[in-house]
């Protein structure tokens, strides 16, 4: 340091002149900076913030397994969490894709609503779509019966039925859909399906007593069936006009009354359990054509294949298995994925180790 008043060159830092005696604060008026033995420390450069792709590279790392700057995992490791996967995956739609049976030759089936039926030989087969083609097969007009159920809120997905001249009701067999699952046949589903049956017919028949539900197998599965008794009141006569013969032709007198019968019918209902859907069977026939046609009802009823078969296990069981069965394939499938990322970064230098 060197004095502003008389030159001196001083090797140490003091507060005032050896030679002359200054004192540096009151010459330039500030105070003078105490001696210190601290060294300067060089200023540390803030750490960079972390990008969100880094972010989340880091945690997909982090989720997996894997080490993402160390060693790769070893090739048995990777063979086990291969392994793994694949039984999981296996178990899962072991257990969530039920096996269906093997249908029967000549089935009728919808794919949209995942089932198969047979159709006893030489009925006719009647959809919504194929009204005007069925009716020609009775010709010309669809039976009261059958159309009624046809032109209902809720009309079949398909139906059978064998021509039966001079007669209403012909016997038939019908299948509907809901898309709700059925629930486990206890006392209350009993009452809910019995209900639907109820629902069905209402405004189609005159009068319907149903008798209580019976667990039945169809296609292996438990269903539940309700035979019923039912009567309707057909016109199957019109008036027609009543002529007498005059001297210009003939001449209209009157009328001939209208002509009614009752039918007695006799029908059996079947709620069969499927995959977020039950199917409803409906067999029909006149009371006194039942013994006759009941073995090919009864045909078609076992020849019934649900396609889309409901799962062994109840929704809170279905939802667990799946969430469980889930989160052990991803874990296994991200460690083989990364732990093959990180081969190939090791490998290729990509990487530091």
């Amino acid at each position: 340091m060197k004095c502003p008043k008389c030159g001196h060159e001083q090797k140490e830092e003091r507060p005032d002149c050896p030679r002359c005696g200054l004192v540096f604060a009151k010459w330039s008026g500030r105070p003078a900076p105490a001696p210190s033995d601290e060294k300067k420390v060089p200023a540390i450069a803030a750490p960079r913030e972390e990008t969100f792709s880094e972010r989340a590279d880091r945690m997909a790392w982090a989720m997996s397994g894997v080490d993402m700057t160390g060693e790769p995992p070893s090739g048995r490791n990777l063979v086990v969490a291969a392994v793994v996967f694949a039984l999981l995956l296996a178990v899962t739609v072991f257990v969530m894709i039920p096996s269906v049976n093997p249908l029967v030759a000549g089935s009728w089936e919808s794919g949209d609503h995942s089932f198969a039926v047979k159709p006893p030989p030489e009925w006719i087969v009647v959809t919504p779509a194929n009204l005007g083609d069925a009716a020609k097969a009775f010709g010309g007009r669809l039976p009261e019966g059958l159309r009624l159920l046809f032109e209902s809120k809720n009309p079949p997905v398909v139906g059978f039925a064998k021509y039966v001249p001079d007669t209403e009701i012909v016997p038939t067999i019908f299948v509907r859909t809901i898309h709700q699952e059925m629930p486990a046949i206890d006392e209350k589903a009993r009452r809910e399906v019995a209900k639907i049956f109820k629902e069905g017919y209402k405004g189609i028949f005159d009068t319907f007593a149903l008798d209580p539900p019976k667990v039945v197998q169809v296609d292996g599965l438990d269903a539940l069936m309700l035979a019923s008794r039912s009567s309707k009141k057909v016109l199957v006569a019109e008036p027609k006009p009543v002529y007498k013969p005059t001297r210009r032709g003939r001449a209209v007198t009157g009328r001939t009354a209208e002509e009614w019968r009752t039918y007695q019918i006799a029908s059996l209902h079947y709620a069969i359990p499927g995959n977020s859907r039950t199917f409803l069977i409906n067999t029909n026939t006149d009371e006194t054509q039942a013994e006759q046609h009941r073995p090919a009802l009864q045909g078609a009823v076992d020849s019934f294949r649900v396609l889309w078969r409901p799962l062994p296990l109840g929704p809170i069981s279905r939802n667990a298995f799946i969430g469980g069965m889930s989160a052990g394939m991803g874990a296994a499938l991200m460690y083989l994925i990364f732990g093959l990322v990180r081969h190939v970064q090791v490998r290729g230098g990509g990487v530091k180790r």
